[in-house]
């Protein structure tokens, strides 16, 4: 389990249809509280979304094995998003009502992204600025630079022996910072950020509820298949405990910027997004 995910939310526990919010402070046997409150209309209540999905991941989780939406590994998310009858999208809008749902393969390292929003600066093209100072050689071009990197506020992460990247929140200025230094710890730059109310926003409106949707997988004739096995339910406790998570490193940042390789768009900045994250040990 997420050990800062349970920070974040807390979980729901269904019983005998109903759903209630399982605080981290209650233990087995105390009463716990309903949260029947509406959020679209009486029919789309908290737990009529929950009971719509809950009886959708049943039926899924019946068919066993399911060939994959693309044959790659990648594809879990979208192959279980096929299977609820949604069209792929990266929306700053929840999947299925106000519920955001989130995949995972069992036993896989890999990050699970929380939200994803692009960072604000005195150029339209910052992220492309900075992948093209301070990245790294491309392995397909020794002309083109690329910057694959996952970066916290608690210590520095090291690109290529050159740079130092750190994130920093300032409550006077309501940002989030990149700040990026020599090797000897001098600040090059500070001028990359998100608004803390941008953030904000975007996690109230994405992360409300987060379905948790655990898969395993296999290959038969060299395709990829899912069995999706379980899945768990989150409503979200503050942006104040999000915010704590960025400042304790728990929650990071991840920038995977690369290059195009046809003909069309050779060289141009390919982008596989900035996410906010968060890793399966923490």
């Amino acid at each position: 389990m997420y050990n800062a995910l349970i920070k974040i939310f807390l979980k729901i526990k269904i019983l005998e249809g109903f759903f209630y919010l399982l605080s981290n402070n209650i233990s087995r046997g105390e009463k716990m509280v309903s949260i029947n409150n509406p959020t679209q209309n009486n029919i789309k209540s908290i737990d009529k979304q929950i009971e719509m999905l809950q009886q959708k991941f049943k039926r899924i989780k019946e068919k066993g094995y399911v060939i994959g939406y693309q044959n790659n590994l990648t594809s879990v998310g979208a192959t279980f998003e096929k299977l609820i009858g949604k069209d792929f999208d990266s929306l700053s809008k929840p999947d299925f009502f106000d519920i955001e749902i989130k995949t995972k393969l069992v036993h896989s390292k890999t990050c699970i992204s929380l939200i994803n929003i692009n960072p604000t600066g005195p150029t339209n093209k910052e992220i492309n600025r900075l992948k093209n100072i301070y990245g790294y050689t491309d392995k397909r071009d020794n002309k083109l630079k690329t910057l694959n990197i996952v970066i916290n506020a608690k210590k520095v992460e090291k690109i290529r022996n050159n740079f130092l990247f750190k994130l920093e929140i300032d409550r006077t200025m309501n940002r989030l910072y990149i700040c990026i230094l020599d090797l000897n710890l001098n600040l090059i730059e500070k001028r990359v950020y998100w608004d803390l109310d941008i953030i904000k926003n975007r996690v109230y409106q994405k992360l409300k509820i987060l379905a948790l949707v655990y898969a395993f997988t296999t290959k038969r004739n060299k395709m990829v298949y899912f069995k999706y096995y379980k899945i768990n339910f989150y409503i979200l406790k503050d942006f104040n405990t999000f915010l704590k998570l960025i400042e304790s490193g728990k929650i990071k940042i991840s920038m995977k910027q690369g290059n195009y390789y046809t003909k069309e768009k050779y060289g141009q900045t390919y982008s596989h997004g900035i996410s906010f994250v968060i890793k399966k040990e923490d």
